[in-house]
């Protein structure tokens, strides 16, 4: 809410450039998943069609490990190229990144610039009705219109935060101009001009509430940058 003491550097030209080699895919951190998903579904690739409803860069699909459905992004990776403060480039093998569940030890460096994925290739029709199909279940489970950061909660083993969210009776809830999702509790929808501070005041609700109704701590997927 008082700004970003920072800079805030948008990724493009060869830093978003897409290049495949049969199964082999070499991709910039800048490119918007989307494109990579429907580009892969075209040349006959699979491993991606989860990602075409994520509204976000391969770099930060690599940092967090995004994923859906059950896949992840870094179940593809096999290699990323990252720079460090002095501005070396580093190449990191799969394991080197540490992927775990919506996590890699990728944000200890300066950026993430690219990554190689190593692709299934398939049926172009097969992949493309699979990419369709998944997309179109987001739509359907998901607040997709309304402005929102994605899920705000990390799944406990074994549970989904969104169930905790509504068994604990809050969707709807509201705080300012932030909204738990009535479609989906994980989501919190800025839905009249949210400050950082109501959603903040809203995780922090969220989270006493279903500990206390259900002993469980949910943790935040999403990160914060600019508070103190």
């Amino acid at each position: 809410d008082s700004g970003f003491k920072g800079i805030s550097i948008r990724l493009v030209g060869e830093l978003a450039k897409l290049e495949v080699d049969g199964n082999i895919v070499s991709v910039g951190a800048g490119l918007a998943l989307p494109a990579l998903s429907k580009t892969m579904s075209q040349r006959g690739l699979s491993g991606v069609e989860f990602a075409l409803g994520i509204p976000g860069s391969v770099g930060g699909a690599l940092i967090m490990n995004a994923g859906a459905w059950g896949s992840s992004f870094g179940d593809v990776v096999t290699n990323v190229t990252v720079m460090n403060d002095a501005g070396d480039i580093i190449h990191l093998t799969h394991d080197e990144a540490h992927f775990e569940y919506r996590h890699s030890s990728l944000d200890t460096y300066f950026c993430v610039t690219g990554a190689t994925l190593a692709l299934e290739p398939g049926d172009v029709d097969t992949i493309t009705a699979r990419m369709q199909t998944l997309f179109k279940q987001k739509v359907e489970t998901q607040p997709f219109v309304e402005e929102n950061a994605g899920c705000m909660f990390k799944n406990p083993p074994g549970d989904s935060a969104g169930r905790l969210i509504d068994i604990s009776g809050l969707k709807g809830y509201r705080i300012g101009g932030a909204e738990v999702s009535t479609i989906h509790g994980n989501f919190i929808l800025n839905i009249d001009n949210a400050t950082a501070e109501d959603v903040l005041k809203l995780v922090a609700h969220i989270q006493q509430q279903v500990r206390e109704k259900t002993g469980i701590s949910l943790q935040t997927e999403v990160k914060r940058l600019g508070f103190d």
